[in-house]
């Protein structure tokens, strides 16, 4: 009895042993796994947040060069505009505008901000942003010049490359928005809920004239760590732990085999 009692405590205390090193293997797989998901996650976050960046300062950048470019290129005052044929090549400028030497701004209701920002931009020699509604994703830049000035007003929709866009704006969690100050633009809604992890990027586009920031933020779900993989871990974890007990039990039983042989 005395001998059969010890085996049973023996047996209990293995059996233990044996789940306690289950769960702390599976633990610790479990955080390696989920922590290997998150930083993918991130890279991935971080690569889209970069190419957006780079994107969208390629096309900010061109309304710089178009302005330089009807700047060497003014006609006579009393000539013809070819200015006003832009909308038709590019749908991100919704028109143009032009002051000639001596006259005043179209009158409209950024007539004051035109003659600011072109103040801004002679003092500066480089085009300056003026009237920005960001909400509405519309703005106007403007690039003084003699004898000549011009302003380019700006639809930020239009300015999206969906064609080499790197996320899906429908689907993906991602939020991208264009901020200056308090104001912003949504360029894609991302996902509302909140998770326990988020990840954030903010750059400054590569143009001066327009010191817009591009700022993507997105938000990581407990749905989202892989708990298949933390389950296949947990069943291998197991498995393997049977498999050593089972072998434990049989070297035990044939080491006292041996004894009573001998």
């Amino acid at each position: 009895r005395f001998g059969t009692m010890r085996a049973m405590e023996h047996s209990w205390r293995s059996r233990s042993a044996g789940w306690l090193a289950w769960a702390l293997l599976t633990a610790a797989g479990g955080v390696w796994l989920a922590r290997a998901e998150l930083a993918r996650l991130h890279e991935d976050f971080d690569t889209d947040g970069r190419i957006v960046h780079r994107l969208l300062s390629q096309q900010v950048v061109q309304y710089d060069a178009v302005l330089a470019t009807l700047a060497l290129l003014t006609p006579p005052a009393d000539g013809p505009r070819p200015e006003q044929r832009l909308p038709a090549i590019s749908p991100a400028i919704l028109h143009v505008l032009r002051r000639d030497r001596d006259e005043p701004w179209p009158e409209g209701p950024h007539a004051d901000a035109l003659a600011q920002a072109e103040a801004r931009s002679r003092s500066l020699r480089r085009a300056e942003v003026a009237a920005p509604d960001l909400p509405q994703g519309r703005y106007l830049l403007v690039l003084a010049a003699e004898p000549s000035a011009f302003a380019l007003a700006i639809d930020l929709a239009a300015t999206i490359p969906w064609r080499d866009w790197p996320m899906d704006p429908r689907r993906s969690p991602v939020r991208v928005r264009v901020e200056q100050g308090d104001r912003a633009y949504t360029v894609q809604p991302g996902r509302a809920d909140g998770g326990p992890w988020t990840f954030s990027f903010r750059k400054t586009l590569a143009a001066q004239s327009q010191p817009f920031d591009v700022v993507a933020e997105r938000s990581v779900g407990w749905g989202e760590l892989p708990w298949a993989r933390i389950a296949g871990w947990s069943v291998a974890v197991g498995l393997a732990l049977a498999a050593l007990q089972a072998w434990l039990r049989q070297r035990g039983a044939r080491r006292r085999a041996e004894e009573l042989l001998r």
